[in-house]
């Protein structure tokens, strides 16, 4: 009995592990080094104000690529905090919860 529960246990490990590394992003959401910007970013767009999107995007938020390797840190109702892969390297950013795919 006691090696049914250890086997259990271990296969529930394994699939929340390989559930936490399924998710991936879509393509052309906003995503910025931290979440003040990422609510500018979502006010600017809300505004419709182009000077302020576009400043945005070049000091301090990007848009978002399906084929960015991703890890979700913390999963917000607006949004969410994940780390992007590049290579050996990674970077934390914030971005809008529903450009997460699971």
């Amino acid at each position: 009995m006691k090696r049914v529960i250890n086997v259990a246990i271990f296969l529930t490990v394994i699939a929340i592990a390989s559930t936490a590394s399924c998710a991936s992003l879509k393509d052309n959401y906003g995503a910025c080094l931290s979440k003040d910007l990422l609510n500018q970013l979502f006010d600017a767009n809300h505004n419709k104000d182009e000077k302020a999107w576009f400043w945005l995007m070049k000091n301090g938020c990007l848009t978002t690529k399906k084929e960015w390797q991703i890890s979700v840190i913390d999963r917000g109702l607006g949004s969410s905090k994940i780390r992007v892969y590049f290579n050996d390297k990674a970077i934390v950013l914030w971005t809008d919860s529903s450009s997460i795919k699971l």
